[in-house]
């Protein structure tokens, strides 16, 4: 019975990290399709701020999908390693939004402007995902 229980318990703890995980990635338009693996999921509140992150390995569709998304965002730009855009480069519906790469890694990031939230997702290796959420 014992067992029943926790394996239970381990399969609702894991359901309900999976959907937070789309949930988030949803909040700026990124939809994973295929299976993927969770290394990495925190998450922090207190009074006023709340912050999350997590890491994923994705099948190599979805890492493609992704980076296409970001290639097309709207100013796009690529630079050397460790070189980093200063300055904003898209407006959408009062939201900023970031798009570039840095040598291997691909950045998107989104501000949100009604509600003091901001976004990274940042794509690096072999299909890893590795997702930033803080609100202030």
């Amino acid at each position: 019975m014992k067992k029943i229980i926790l394996i239970l318990f381990i399969a609702i703890i894991s359901c309900s990290s999976n959907s937070d995980v789309e949930k988030s990635l949803a909040e700026v338009g990124i939809n994973l399709f295929d299976k993927y693996s969770i290394l990495e999921n925190n998450s922090e509140a207190s009074f006023g701020e709340s912050s999350k992150n997590f890491d994923l390995i994705i099948s190599e569709k979805d890492f493609a999908l992704i980076k296409t998304k970001i290639e097309h965002a709207k100013d796009y730009r690529e630079y050397e390693e460790n070189e980093f855009p200063n300055s904003v480069r898209e407006f959408n519906n009062d939201d900023i939004i970031i798009a570039f790469k840095s040598g291997s890694k691909y950045f998107y990031k989104v501000a949100k402007a009604k509600t003091n939230e901001k976004f990274e997702i940042v794509l690096t290796g072999k299909n890893k995902l590795s997702f930033i959420y803080f609100e202030d």
